[in-house]
């Protein structure tokens, strides 16, 4: 499993939900450079109300039935951005629980990590399976799309 780590402004808005502000010109980010907004609250609650919808509607794929049954054990990264239509994109980066608590030794220095920094450095995980998926929320028709599961 390999991962990268973007450096990125955040806010904290309950314990398993950051939202990372400043990714516009992160040659990392998936979607290239676009203008960032920050989401209130009414924004982040049409994410979260929508996440368990995703899941229900694709829990009868192998790589979902486990995320469907352990939806509670995940952190969520939002990254808001606007598309090129203008339109209020929420990205949502999916960690599992056993990622954020477990850190891994730091590949350089061998040290052991104390803690994931979750709540200001966006992850991009090759692989990892279902324990890191992603997707996208339009806020304003409330739907998403982009659904999608890390590989094995």
């Amino acid at each position: 499993m390999i991962f990268t780590v973007f450096s990125c402004a955040e806010t904290t808005t309950s314990e398993n939900v950051a939202v990372l502000l400043n990714q516009s010109g992160s040659e990392w980010f998936r979607y290239g450079e676009m203008e960032m907004w920050k989401p209130n609250q009414a924004d982040i609650d049409i994410v979260e109300n929508i996440i368990p919808k995703i899941i229900e509607d694709n829990k009868t794929e192998y790589d979902v039935k486990e995320i469907y049954q352990n939806i509670d054990d995940y952190y969520f990264q939002l990254v808001p951005y606007l598309d090129k239509k203008n339109r209020k994109i929420i990205y949502v980066n999916s960690l599992c629980k056993s990622f954020v608590e477990n850190p891994i030794p730091n590949l350089d220095t061998k040290e052991q990590k104390t803690e994931i920094e979750w709540k200001s450095h966006l992850f991009d995980v090759d692989d990892g399976y279902n324990c890191f998926w992603q997707v996208q929320i339009d806020i304003e028709k409330e739907t998403y799309f982009d659904f999608s599961v890390n590989g094995i």
